[in-house]
């Protein structure tokens, strides 16, 4: 009954490497996520006047952390690049055979109608 338990190795591998994907997602996404919410909550609980810093500065805190915060939607992407080999093998086969298709069609491409103006010029 245990070779039957037993996980074959390359289901293994992908499991580390899921793990290692979430991992350092949650990771990325807490140190975003922290010091926007942070500046958020300094700017609606706090009273400005108490605070050393001016309102000029806590809008530019607030932009700066919110743009990078509107990044964290497009960091799993990223992520999943760098730190998954068969992610990043999948990803180059699709890119690849997109290309190559695209290739394809521009070959085909010899046969064309001339344009109406030179049509026109000849008659």
């Amino acid at each position: 009954q245990i070779p039957y338990r037993t996980v074959p190795l390359v289901r293994r591998e992908l499991d580390k490497q899921l793990t290692s994907m979430v991992l350092i997602q949650v990771v990325y996404k807490t140190l975003v996520v922290l010091p926007y919410v942070t500046i958020l909550f300094i700017l609606f609980t706090a009273n400005i006047n108490a605070l050393s810093i001016t309102v000029l500065q806590l809008n530019f805190l607030n932009f700066v952390t919110g743009m990078i915060y509107y990044l964290n939607f497009a960091s799993p992407f990223y992520i999943y690049i760098c730190v998954s080999k068969r992610f990043r093998q999948q990803f180059i086969y699709v890119i690849l055979s997109i290309y190559s298709s695209k290739r394809k069609q521009q070959c085909i491409g010899i046969n064309q109608i001339k344009p109406l103006e030179e049509q026109s010029q000849q008659l």
